[in-house]
């Protein structure tokens, strides 16, 4: 069962993984038009599915049971893949080709995901295109298989280097194994492609140094971007739930409370950004958020029904007027900034210097997985005894010239590209090894 990735396009602000999808192709005049060609595909299968529907009510008159239904849709499922394929047919171009591939990906109920992202590969000239594809394929197989998508991003990556969102969903993998140096290697490596990007990457920066653990660390991090010049106004808030969550788990309340009110508003629009983190972080910050709402509820209550001129006396304190709850309030932060502070500090003190200290793995560098061949097909990429027979189309001169070509299957267990992930035998999957200090 697949899981949704969250991750990852850092085109989108939010850099969630609601989205499972590798992203698009960049445009080309071919891509262009076969994308034009595919939106009348699903055009013409959606007119398709209503003319069988609208048959089918005429037969049966009235509403159409569940099984005419199933027989509809599917009739026009498969209308639109054989669309899928008659357009290959008439498509060269190479990239265009992928693109017509990975729509019929699709269509899984009818034709395997991953057999049309296997021919999609195999056409894949290097470069963007080539990416994309070994991103899809990653994408099918991460959550069962985390070594061996976290070498298909490897492979997209050694595709086109400059891409800063191949990374991103490559730290995302390694997150999920735990392997934390792989992760923060890619972040750092996707703010030198995409400096334009780094409030995007500081948010995500926070939300894995608070899924590792590191409160400190998702603190500094979450409090930077909140703190940062013309940051807008959806990370502000994002960064800001982050630093509460932090906060609290800092033993900090107070700080927290001061951290959340002023986005309190807007909170709720943005709490996706704590998911994957500890369900009881979070909350405890729900709590906190409801807190804070139920006394300005409250606020507002007493200053409605005072008389007018009267002191409003807000959140709950009745003996306690405005400007003597900012100046406790401003008071107690201090406080709790100092006490946070102190606790840092002797949380680091009381760390024994060990003999030992983790450096990146040399064999894997970090990412705890290395290639190895595949067992299946030994590194050829095709299985052994399957083949499947495939039509082309040519023009010459004034006739089409059709082929059927019989040819091997792509290897189901490495998808075609001959080589496993697996986990580094030096550092056991972690991306550190142990050496002495000093050395």
């Amino acid at each position: 069962m697949r899981r949704t990735l969250l991750g990852l396009v850092l085109v989108l602000p939010t850099l969630s993984r609601a989205q499972s999808t590798a992203p698009a192709l960049p445009p080309t005049p071919e891509i262009a038009a076969v994308r034009v060609g595919l939106a009348d595909v699903l055009a013409r299968e959606r007119a398709r599915r209503a003319e069988l529907e609208s048959a089918a009510r005429a037969q049966h008159g009235g509403e159409l049971s569940r099984d005419d239904y199933a027989r509809c849709f599917t009739e026009a499922r498969t209308f639109g893949l054989g669309l899928h394929d008659e357009l290959l047919l008439e498509t060269a171009d190479p990239a265009a080709r992928v693109e017509i591939l990975r729509s019929a990906a699709g269509y899984p109920e009818l034709r395997p995901a991953r057999e049309c992202l296997q021919d999609a590969l195999g056409l894949a000239p290097n470069g963007r295109t080539r990416a994309t594809v070994l991103w899809a394929l990653a994408d099918e197989v991460w959550v069962d298989e985390p070594e061996r998508g976290f070498v298909l991003l490897s492979r997209a990556i050694d595709a086109d280097p400059t891409w800063a969102d191949a990374r991103v969903q490559r730290a995302w993998i390694a997150a999920d194994a735990g392997r934390w140096g792989a992760v923060f290697d890619d972040l750092a490596r996707a703010l030198e492609l995409a400096p334009e990007r780094a409030g995007v990457l500081g948010v995500l920066r926070a939300r894995f140094e608070a899924r590792r653990g590191d409160f400190d660390a998702a603190f500094e991090a979450a409090r930077s971007e909140r703190m940062r010049a013309e940051a807008p106004r959806e990370l502000v808030v994002r960064a800001t739930l982050l630093e509460a969550l932090a906060l609290l788990a800092l033993d900090s309340p107070i700080e927290a409370r001061a951290v959340l009110r002023p986005v309190l508003a807007e909170a709720d629009a943005h709490f996706e950004v704590l998911d994957f983190l500890p369900d009881d972080r979070v909350l405890a910050l729900r709590r906190l958020a409801d807190e804070l709402d139920a006394e300005q509820r409250r606020a507002a209550e007493l200053a409605k029904a005072k008389p007018a001129g009267e002191k409003v006396r807000v959140l709950g304190i009745d003996a306690e007027s405005a400007e003597e709850r900012n100046q406790r309030e401003a008071a107690e932060l201090r406080a709790a900034e100092i006490a946070r502070a102190k606790a840092r500090a002797e949380r680091a003190a009381s760390r024994a210097l060990s003999k030992f200290v983790d450096v990146p793995c040399d064999a894997c560098g970090t990412g705890g997985v290395t290639s190895a061949r595949c067992a299946h097909c030994v590194g050829s990429g095709r299985e052994p005894y399957k083949t499947r027979k495939r039509t082309e189309r040519e023009l010459q001169g004034a006739h089409w010239v059709v082929r059927t070509i019989e040819e091997k299957v792509p290897c189901m267990t490495c998808d075609g590209v001959g080589v496993v992930g697996a986990v580094c035998p030096v550092c056991h999957g972690d991306g550190l090894r142990s050496v002495e200090r000093g050395r």
